[in-house]
């Protein structure tokens, strides 16, 4: 296919989940959690930052199962819908949290921060580790090649987010398309919050901070993460998306004004998001994520990017990203591994990117199921017992 197809096809595919947000939010009763804490053009983002997180694998899929490597796409577009994805998701994360220390002065209560980021975490990630385990399982055909205290190591790592293989099987992690080491990157932030939170207290020390992560960023070397990295094997680049949320948060206490949504702004920000997906093979760079804080900050402080971030289906997929994030893989694995194991080396490339809509939407379906039964029942648990505290 050429590169416009390709394009066409992803931007279908999002419509596709968009004409399903559509008609759940149209005939189901769906309310939006949101509330006037929230930055409503961030929970509108999230949605379609998952689905080009899907796209990217839905394309590695593909190269896996033909030629059993899983490589990032021979397109740099491709490749951007994932990297992109979760660069900006670490800028959310960022921008929220440095957000809440900004609000909260010093009244942080750090164990209701704590006890509500494990219940937004890890419900819906022990769920899809019991997914993990029993497709592990059947493609052992129920038979143990590791001892019983060996697969407990195995599960333990997958829950401090160092997992690999379990019971031997090569390829456990492609169950739910590696998405979980991300995951560590966001818990790492979390960890440090307290630290971050007396570093803000000092002008000074701010300004080391920021350019210690600026420096780790463009080091060909890169600074290593020294403490967390004899288990977590974090790189410090990536701290660079963090840092660059966080300044977003301190300008969004500033008076910006009304026009932060102009369709001028609009067409700036959209244009350093298709600067980088023309000019980069990758998302995972200095210049890139210059690119990718034009895009950000002017959603964050409040561009709708022409009303579509406040439209209620994209309300609807910015509320199951997470779902959407962690099963895609999931939904991929059992078509495409399980189910019709031999399809992909059958049918042509064409063939399978057709695919793309109806697993996208699919997708979506399965992340509304998880997202109302495991999620957002776990969450008002959490919000609960947090509140006790």
């Amino acid at each position: 296919m050429t590169d416009i197809e390709n394009i066409l096809i992803s931007i279908f595919s999002i419509a596709s989940c968009i004409l399903v947000a559509h008609l759940v939010c149209k005939y189901k009763v769906y309310h939006y959690s949101g509330d006037n804490t929230r930055f409503g053009c961030i929970d509108g983002l999230r949605g379609y930052l998952a689905l080009g997180v899907f796209i990217h694998h839905f394309v590695i899929t593909f190269a896996w199962k033909t030629t059993g490597a899983w490589v990032s796409p021979a397109e740099g577009y491709f490749n951007n819908f994932g990297n992109a994805g979760v660069a900006v998701f670490f800028m959310i994360t960022g921008f929220l949290f440095v957000r809440k220390i900004l609000d909260s002065g010093e009244s942080i209560n750090w164990t209701k921060i704590f006890i509500s980021r494990i219940f937004r975490i890890f419900p819906l990630y022990i769920a899809c580790l019991l997914v993990i385990i029993l497709f592990v399982a059947i493609q052992s055909n129920f038979v143990n090649y590791s001892s019983a205290s060996q697969l407990l190591i195995d599960v333990s790592r997958w829950l401090l987010y160092t997992g690999s293989s379990i019971n031997g099987y090569a390829d456990t992690g492609k169950i739910i398309a590696s998405v979980d080491w991300t995951l560590k990157y966001e818990w790492f932030f979390y960890l440090t919050l307290p630290l971050l939170a007396l570093l803000m207290k000092s002008k000074i020390a701010t300004l080391l901070a920021c350019l210690i992560v600026v420096a780790g960023a463009i080091s060909p070397y890169q600074i290593g993460l020294l403490v967390w990295n004899f288990m977590w094997q974090l790189s410090s680049f990536f701290l660079i998306f963090f840092l660059i949320g966080g300044l977003t948060a301190r300008l969004s206490k500033l008076t910006i004004g009304e026009y932060i949504d102009h369709p001028l702004v609009t067409l700036l920000a959209l244009s350093c998001l298709v600067g980088l997906f023309w000019g980069f093979d990758t998302s995972f760079g200095f210049y890139q994520s210059l690119l990718l804080a034009g895009f950000f900050i002017p959603v964050a402080l409040g561009n709708s990017l022409f009303g579509l971030l406040n439209r209620r289906f994209s309300k609807f997929l910015g509320e199951i990203s997470y779902s959407i994030y962690l099963t895609h893989g999931i939904v991929l694995f059992t078509l495409f591994t399980l189910l019709f194991p031999g399809l992909l080396v059958s049918i042509s490339v064409t063939t399978y990117m057709l695919l793309m809509p109806l697993v996208a939407a699919i997708v979506v379906l399965l992340s509304w199921f998880t997202f109302s039964t495991i999620e957002k029942p776990m969450m008002l648990l959490g919000k609960k017992i947090a509140n006790k505290q």
